[in-house]
């Protein structure tokens, strides 16, 4: 297969201007071993082996990856040595950029920084890879995206888009660096959660351009203290969309007046788990959150979470007031109910929110409502 280092320096010159010069291990990219090519033609037949690429040394061993297209389809796919073999390990279409313009990998030479400016850094070195990929003419590196060895995974580490932003997004948690260090541009920082375990990320998904990201992605809100709900974030598959209910099946009204869609592309919280359900809860916007039912086989293979201890108390409202699937954020109200009206006490958030289950106009609905909503 071709060696593709100089290739990619040139492209990190045009988008990151690398502030201490790196060089690419000359022979990082090799042809796979039998029983990778053996696993790949008894699985994976349709498909036509792009490259290959293995990461050494890593705290866990020895790593292998394969690029695998069908037409405008391509796959990654990953080994683990184990035993002097590398055997298989994962699969993800997201992780890679689609199209059939050709891309390849690229490995950086161990101890390498680079890109450092302004206080913030990307260490590419020899545990880290690059996914390149051709424009639609084939004639410049349009699209690439980075994963590095961090806490006992490959994450995502920096990406770029040229045909939307002429520069790289640097990605570390809770934050999206925009940057074009060659032409002295500090596009700032976007303060927020995207995917970042390789298992999980959806490139396409990506936010492109420091504007997408402003209005997309936002940060895990802290929870009041005190009550019976407790979170869990967990990693969902990115690139995936699921309907969201109000409560924990189809019984009860969906979300968002009918359409009430939750992207697994950004931080979700789960709850717990109630029947075939998981109570979440979710970004829409950065002024906007909701709290709602998914089901729970949305969770990622292996993933567990919790039964939830709901509670049957049937409690009588002593004054008027809202039902609402965000109470920490807009307040937005699923329904109005009145003095006099029953619900039934599920469970609590923090000390000042009651989590119920209410029907109303022929609909039934849980949300939470003020704790002092009724007689105590």
């Amino acid at each position: 297969m071709r060696r593709r280092a100089a290739a990619l320096w040139g492209a990190c010159l045009l988008c990151i201007a690398c502030a201490a010069r790196a060089e690419y291990a000359p022979g990082c990219l090799m042809e796979p071993p039998e029983e990778v090519r053996d696993h790949i033609e008894s699985h994976f037949s349709a498909y036509t082996l792009e490259d290959y690429c293995e990461i050494e040394e890593t705290p866990e061993g020895d790593f292998g990856f394969a690029l695998l297209t069908a037409g405008e389809e391509r796959m990654l796919v990953g080994y683990h040595e184990r035993d002097g073999k590398m055997t298989y390990g994962l699969k993800s279409h997201g992780a890679v950029m689609q199209g059939k313009e050709e891309a390849w990998f690229d490995v950086p030479q161990a101890g390498k920084i680079v890109y450092e400016a302004d206080g913030t850094s990307v260490l590419l070195d020899g545990l880290s890879f690059w996914v390149t990929r051709l424009d639609d003419a084939g004639e410049s590196y349009q699209k690439s995206i980075c994963y590095h060895w961090e806490d006992g995974g490959f994450k995502l580490t920096c990406y770029w888009d040229m045909a939307q932003f002429a520069g790289t997004v640097n990605v570390s948690d809770g934050e999206l660096h925009f940057v074009n260090v060659l032409e002295g541009w500090d596009f700032g920082k976007v303060y927020g959660t995207v995917q970042r375990n390789l298992r999980h990320v959806n490139y396409e998904a990506l936010p492109k351009t420091i504007e997408e990201a402003r209005k997309e992605i936002t940060l895990e809100p802290d929870l009041p203290q005190g009550g019976q709900l407790e979170a869990k974030s967990v990693k969902f598959t990115g690139g995936k969309k699921y309907p969201v209910y109000t409560g924990p099946g189809e019984a009860y009204a969906r979300s968002g007046n009918g359409k009430g869609l939750v992207s697994t592309n950004d931080w979700i919280q789960v709850f717990g788990q109630a029947g075939d359900y998981i109570l979440i809860q979710y970004d829409i916007s950065a002024e906007r959150y909701r709290f709602g039912w998914i089901e729970a086989s949305a969770l990622p293979r292996g993933e567990r979470v919790e039964r939830l201890a709901l509670g049957t108390q049937e409690r009588t409202l002593t004054r008027a007031c809202v039902l609402t699937d965000d109470p920490l954020i807009s307040g937005a109200a699923l329904c109005t109910l009145k003095a006099g009206d029953t619900v039934i006490e599920l469970s609590s958030l923090g000390e000042g929110w009651a989590y119920v289950e209410v029907e109303k106009e022929g609909a039934r609905y849980c949300g939470f409502v003020p704790a002092d909503a009724w007689a105590q």
